[in-house]
């Protein structure tokens, strides 16, 4: 009897020491396994080592519930294993601090908070955003339109302003909302097969364009393929783009990925007698900015970069009739930082430094996007897009999204 006795007061005593309750925090955004709300424990991420034969807490009508619906004791008493997550509210010192001394010295805020870590990630990044966005505003100074090097300045000014933006964004981020909780999941992708049916306005000159479109997406593990097509019901301009690409997944969470891939475009201007077809080999990035910290989880920037060989042409309806410069080449970049501010709205903000849309460039020599996604029901959304060149031009998407398209691992709602 002493020695049972003893065993289980050892048991119990493991069980104990082994899990500390997570602190409350203030924040608000869903996790993957934390609750949504203000002041709210948050549940700590936990590693299942329970046996496949035990069960799992139950309620009597919706059947067995998931990790993220239960709570500490619950957790302890399935034999999950969880460690505390620090959480640190923001404040109204930390806030003010951002949004001026901050716009200077990145990070500002953080520090404020006690946040040291990533505040000197911010800080480091700044640092390093200013110095490729002056290394490329010089090579364009130094170099005719027509050298590589412009090209390449022009690449490397865009993708340092882009940083710098986007650290002192990630700053007022973490000092508004605090670092207890991040957003809630990123709806802006889609897996596998779905489809997109737009409808846009383009003003140019005072001249207002009527483009009908549609997009067909397919998005597997390892590939990566788009079909896009554009047309003025009154053919006036028609846009052909295809593309292809390897997808190399990073991490668990399917936010962040690198896909190697070729995107071909056919552009006819028949108002004007003008066309081009235009070749670009890409690069592009996709990641989830909670590898930075836990709190920018959900954030996803993607950026993209490539060589475009383009074929111009006077007659759009021969082919091959080629212009005086028949062959241009630019190095186009361009991206996007996205979030969910509620578990159904999707924000997006980017950049495009190429001139192969109707829209046109700015004197950048890009345009600049914006686009928020509202889900309708459960297999169809509704996007708002806004693109701002030369001209302006807004359009109105409707997207379907077969289940396999349903992001897997968010927790249901």
């Amino acid at each position: 009897m002493r020695v049972r006795a003893a065993c289980c007061a050892a048991l119990i005593a493991g069980l104990l020491l082994g899990a500390r309750p997570a602190r409350a925090v203030e924040g608000s955004g869903i996790d993957e396994g934390s609750g949504e709300g203000s002041g709210d424990q948050i549940p700590a991420r936990a590693t299942d080592d329970r046996a496949a034969d035990q069960p799992t807490s139950r309620t009597p009508d919706d059947g067995p519930r998931q990790p993220w619906q239960l709570t500490d004791e619950e957790l302890l008493r399935d034999n999950w294993h969880f460690d505390a997550e620090r959480g640190q509210a923001g404040s109204n010192t930390a806030r003010i601090t951002a949004l001026t001394v901050g716009s200077v010295v990145h990070g500002a805020g953080h520090f404020v908070m006690g946040e040291d870590a990533t505040a000197w990630i911010l800080l480091g990044s700044e640092i390093a955003s200013i110095a490729v966005g002056l290394g490329g505003l010089a090579l364009v100074d130094a170099n005719p339109s027509t050298s590589w090097l412009h090209a390449s300045g022009e690449a490397l000014a865009v993708a340092g302003t882009a940083g710098f933006g986007l650290t002192w964004a990630g700053d007022l981020l973490g000092t508004l909302r605090g670092t207890g909780a991040p957003l809630p999941q990123n709806t802006s992708r889609s897996e596998g097969l779905s489809a997109e049916f737009s409808y846009a306005t383009t003003v140019l000159q005072g001249d207002g364009v009527t483009v009908l479109g549609a997009t067909i997406p397919l998005r597997l593990r390892h590939f990566v393929a788009i079909a896009d097509f554009e047309a003025d019901p009154a053919d006036s301009y028609q846009l052909l783009g295809l593309y292809a690409a390897a997808r190399i997944p990073i991490g668990r969470r399917g936010l962040t990925d690198t896909e190697f891939g070729v995107a071909i475009s056919d552009e006819r201007l028949t108002d004007a007698g003008a066309g081009r077809l235009a070749a670009e080999p890409r690069l592009s990035l996709e990641a989830d900015l909670g590898s930075i910290a836990t709190h920018f989880a959900n954030v996803v920037v993607r950026a993209h970069g490539g060589a475009e060989l383009s074929q111009l042409r006077f007659d759009p309806a021969d082919r091959f009739a080629l212009s005086d410069e028949a062959f241009v080449w630019r190095l186009p970049v361009g991206g996007e930082v996205s979030a969910n501010f509620t578990p159904s709205v999707n924000l997006g903000l980017g950049y495009e430094q190429r001139d192969s849309r109707p829209v046109g460039r700015t004197s950048l020599g890009g345009y600049f996007t914006a686009r928020v996604g509202i889900p309708l029901q459960r297999k169809v959304g509704l996007e708002l897009n806004l693109e701002r060149g030369a001209g302006v031009r807004l359009g109105l998407s409707l997207r379907w999204l077969p289940d396999a398209a349903l992001p897997a691992s968010a927790p249901p709602q």
